[in-house]
Order: C-alpha cells, then structure tokens, then sequence
C-alpha cells in the first residue's frame, strides 16, 4: 500500500472520531498488499442513523477513488463467526489498527468446518460467474483483465481459509501464499498468481494472452472447487 494511502486513511480516522466520539471502537486498515488497501471501522451502535453520519466521510473516500469501508457493530462480528468466517478471517490475518480503543480481531477464533463450508459456497459462485464471463466478454480483453482481477481479490480470502484448515501460518504476502497453496494441494494454483501480478502491477495484456489465462485461471478454480468438495477437515 502506498504510503499516502496510508496517511490519508489515518486523516480519515481522526474524522472518524470527532464524528462518532464513544461510538468508534476501531479502524484498522488490512489487505495491504492492494495498492489501496481496505478499511473495516467497527462502531458501538451501527443503525441507520449512525451510519449516515458518516456521509461526508464516505464521500471524500469516494473522491479519492478508494473502495468504502466496512462497517461493523462488535455484536455482528461475535454472531457472524459462522456464516462469513472467510471476511474476518482475511482480515485477522493482515490488519492493522489505525485506531483502537479495544482490538476486536485480534482473540477471534473459526471453526474449520464453518471455514471449509464458505470456501465451497465462494468457489462454486465465482466459478459459476466466470463461465457466464467468458461467453458474455470473450472478445473484450479489457472487460475480462477487470473480471479476473477482481475473481482473484474475492478468490483470496478462500487461499487463506485452505492454508488455515491446514493449521499453517497465513503469509502476509499473496505470492507466498498461493506458492504454500500448491504446496498443499495435488494441484498448481499457479494462473492465480499471475493473475495477481497483473492486477496488482496494472500490467498490460494481449487479447491471447487473456484468453489463455482465462482458461488456465478458470481450469485450476474448477480444480481447487473439487478439491475443497471432497476434503473433509472437520
């Protein structure tokens, strides 16, 4: 992430505070491997009416073209455990606190099997999805390099759910984490990593080469959704 990045995200922080006073409990940013990061800001009382306090926030994060926080109560976190254990699980794995009265993701615990449950619930929607992909967007290299890389950021959470049921160490870093991947599975994840390198370094790509690895990330996603449906970690 880059270092502006990071200062302006702490700015936004201390309008977060003067905003919400008691009500802040956290900011931390994670996903610092994206050149703009993620937020996640966990509020005492997140109702409607407490969000829309925020809008001025909101919409000088839009300007800046950075993707909107995620906003969190720490009784959603506590009864969400077990049904998106891959979004907290990402960001327990890499976040750091900007601001912090209590660290409400640092002593949160998953169960594998709710982790191994989600995984198959992700990676058959993003298969599915890169089907319908390729036959609405095969002649639009553009379309399909902006699909991929965002098939690859939503394929990440699930990479650091397979190295967690394997009770590893999650990596800070994506390269390593998809290099660990294959070192666990009967099965190269290898397209995932170039997929990341393009998305992450921007790079520009021929028609071909989309395609090509399209079909290389899409066949290795079909391997690792069948690998996830007949291992059993619980």
């Amino acid at each position: 992430m880059e270092n502006k990045i990071h200062l302006f995200w702490e700015k936004i922080s201390e309008k977060l505070e003067k905003t919400y006073g008691e009500n802040l409990i956290q900011v931390v940013i994670y996903r610092p491997y994206l050149s703009t990061g993620r937020t996640a800001i966990i509020l005492k009382d997140d109702s409607v009416s407490m969000l829309l306090k925020s809008r001025p926030i909101i919409n000088e994060i839009r300007k800046k073209k950075l993707p909107a926080p995620l906003f969190f109560s720490p009784r959603y976190i506590k009864t969400s455990l077990d049904t998106f254990p891959l979004e907290f699980l990402d960001i327990k794995s890499d976040y750091e606190n900007i601001y912090s009265k209590e660290d409400l993701f640092k002593d949160l615990d998953f169960e594998k099997s709710d982790i191994r449950h989600q995984m198959e619930r992700e990676l058959k929607g993003k298969w599915l999805h890169l089907k319908m992909a390729i036959l609405d967007y095969g002649e639009k290299p553009a379309v399909m390099k902006e699909i991929l890389g965002a098939a690859v950021q939503s394929v990440l959470p699930t990479v650091k759910g397979l190295i967690f049921l394997n009770d590893r160490d999650i990596p800070k870093n994506p390269e390593e984490m998809f290099k660990l991947a294959d070192e666990l599975t009967s099965f190269s994840l290898s397209s995932f990593n170039r997929a990341f390198k393009i998305l992450k370094e921007n790079a520009k790509i021929k028609k071909e080469e989309m395609i090509h690895l399209f079909e290389d990330f899409s066949s290795q996603l079909k391997d690792y959704m069948q690998y996830t449906d007949t291992v059993n970690y619980e």
